[in-house]
């Protein structure tokens, strides 16, 4: 499978860690912890953003090179 589909799920597992060790451990201790996975999202989402982006654009560019040399022979 995709690795950002994989970070995706990492992501998920350690938010519903954070969430249920903070509902029935220690949630003091946990704090902390909600507190950086909530900081590290948006900058994991937009690192698999912008991968996702690249990869489709060279798909796109390496397409429309072949389909150019294609039509030139």
């Amino acid at each position: 499978m995709e690795k950002e589909f994989w970070v995706l799920v990492v992501d998920v597992a350690l938010s519903a860690i954070a969430y249920f060790g903070a509902k029935y451990l220690a949630p003091d201790l946990f704090a902390d912890v909600q507190f950086v996975v909530l900081a590290v999202q948006p900058i994991v989402l937009a690192v698999i953003g912008k991968l996702y982006a690249d990869r489709k654009t060279t798909e796109i560019t390496e397409f429309t090179e072949a389909k150019i040399r294609s039509l030139q022979e």
